[in-house]
């Protein structure tokens, strides 16, 4: 657009200039010569495609069809005159013809691309403008998805941040609930089989009958855990307010019935230690302790469960949002059509990797199975020892080896190892698809390309618990029997005890880092497999 203003002194045309000064200042853009001071702003609005100009000393000797001005619109053509004057300003807007400008970066990068763009990026591919496609689709899919996130992922994470405390501190709770019910059930159990306070004083004394003592400690931790249902229940009651007949019922039987028991045992501990030099404080306090903590961890195991329940469903309601599992569904589809679209090499790319992941993992897993008798090796030992004619002793080498003891616990050592790599496995499957649902579809070699919901991630987390626990069960047995053998080898003082837990440790740290790397191998060639899977075409 430019602007033509005229006066009686001449013509002048200003393009590219959004603020105009016209007066009789010598420094103004268009001087005027009217005898008496005149400020005249012109300023062009853009959007409008049209100028104003302002009366800026709002003299009344500047006039507009007769008439003094402060502001005029100017949409084309505009004459100002001066009053006692034969001075005057005409204003023009005159469009001109577009320029052809030198094409930028920034301007190339705002073109859409043409089928010309595609086929010099593709080649004569036949899906290249489906894949073009593919990608506005996927872009419309993580806009709704990007706008869900940023409502629900901080409450997300900060919820499952919390359940894993929450885990965590049951956990212990529960631990410290059983030690809690061994120490209460020492006092009940002595009393009961008339073990006086006074003939276990100068030792630790444990029960002569060590199955009562065990029998007693299972039915305290079961009154612990009735009282925590009971609170449980209770707490639930308050926040959910509707409760029916029988649920009513049960909380307050348990509740009554668990505080009756709980009273009982600290009755019987009471009497148990008034035994003692007949010191009735010690007596009421020693037991109100021990039953105290008892009954406050029943308490707080009850709290924590009614906690993690109340998380569990807060979260299940961000994760469960209607609008979100549209996206995922949607989100499903888009994979499965964008795996179609990938070239014939690209496939042949993802098979030959498939193929080198197969013979990787083939190579881990013969280095885990070697690894087991090592482990196995001290386990053997330890078991005959205890079994010494079912060993079969055989003397190879200087080496003492039971074949029947070193087969099973190198089986029961293998059997720890697909556990371990199955539950690691699961996991990365939860993550893979958790980064899908918060990140996007990126990179399947990193995150897979399956997208679990609420009851595929509880399925698989179930499952890596189950493989977690029997591994862990199966090492931790391993390891002692390791630490037992070793002892019995190098010594049992405090240096070599030192020296058995390095011996047991740095095999069963191997094992463990094996199967880590297995089970990274094994998440990739699933990755590849569930890809190939969900190809559809000839």
């Amino acid at each position: 657009m430019a602007i033509v203003i005229s006066s009686t002194q001449g013509e002048k045309v200003f393009r590219n200039k959004d603020v105009i000064s016209i007066g009789t200042n010598p420094n103004c853009d268009v001087i005027l010569n009217t005898g008496y001071d005149v400020l005249l702003t012109l300023e062009y609005n853009t959007a409008e495609n049209k100028c104003v100009i302002i009366n800026t000393f709002k003299s009344d000797k500047v006039l507009f069809k007769g008439q003094p001005i402060k502001k005029v619109e100017v949409a084309s053509v505009c004459k100002l005159m001066f009053a006692n004057t034969d001075e005057f300003i005409s204003v023009k807007l005159i469009a001109e013809a577009p320029v052809a400008h030198t094409k930028t970066v920034t301007s190339i990068g705002k073109e859409d691309l043409t089928e010309d763009d595609i086929k010099g990026l593709y080649g004569k591919d036949v899906n290249a403008v489906t894949k073009v496609k593919l990608e506005k689709q996927k872009e419309d899919l993580e806009n709704a998805r990007v706008a869900i996130i940023k409502q629900v992922a901080f409450h997300i994470n900060d919820l499952k941040q919390k359940l894993s405390t929450n885990s965590k501190t049951s956990i212990f709770l529960h631990v410290a609930m059983f030690l809690s019910s061994m120490v209460c059930a020492f006092g009940v159990s002595n009393y009961l089989m008339g073990l006086t306070i006074k003939e276990s004083a100068n030792f630790l004394h444990l029960p002569t009958n060590i199955k009562v003592w065990g029998v007693y400690t299972i039915l305290i931790y079961g009154i612990c855990l009735l009282l925590k249902q009971g609170i449980y229940l209770y707490l639930q009651s308050n926040i959910q307010k509707e409760m029916s007949k029988s649920a009513k019922l049960g909380q307050s039987f348990m509740l009554i019935f668990s505080l009756i028991f709980v009273l009982g045992i600290y009755v019987v501990n009471l009497v148990y230690y008034m035994n003692l030099n007949d010191f009735m404080t010690f007596a009421i306090f020693i037991s109100f302790f021990f039953s105290g903590i008892m009954a406050v961890l029943a308490i707080s195991c009850g709290y924590f469960k009614c906690n993690g329940m109340e998380w569990t469903m807060t979260l299940d309601k961000y994760e469960y949002r209607e609008d979100f599992e549209s996206v995922i569904k949607s989100y499903r589809q888009w994979i499965e059509r964008y795996i179609n679209s990938l070239s014939n090499s690209k496939l042949q790319y993802i098979r030959d990797k498939m193929f080198n992941l197969q013979l990787k993992s083939v190579g881990e897993t013969i280095v885990g199975i070697l690894t087991a008798p090592f482990l196995a090796y001290g386990v053997s030992n330890t078991l005959a020892m205890c079994f010494p004619e079912a060993a079969g002793w055989v003397r190879i080498s200087g080496l003492r080896i039971s074949p029947v003891f070193l087969t099973l616990a190198t089986f029961l050592i293998i059997f720890a190892f697909f556990s371990f790599v199955n539950a690691f496995l699961c996991t990365k499957k939860v993550q893979g698809s958790q980064v899908i649902k918060q990140d996007g579809f990126s990179d399947y070699q990193h995150h897979g390309v399956t997208i679990y919901g609420l009851e595929g991630v509880r399925r698989l987390n179930s499952e890596k618990n189950r493989s977690m626990a029997i591994a862990c069960a199966i090492i931790f047995i391993e390891f002692a029997m390791n630490i037992s053998y070793f002892m019995t080898e190098i010594g049992g003082d405090m240096q070599g005890m030192f020296l058995s837990l390095v011996a047991a440790l740095v095999p069963t740290a191997l094992l463990i880092a094996e199967t880590m790397m297995l089970s990274q191998t094994k998440f990739e060639i699933y990755a590849c497999d569930e890809l190939l899977s969900k190809v559809d075409k000839d």
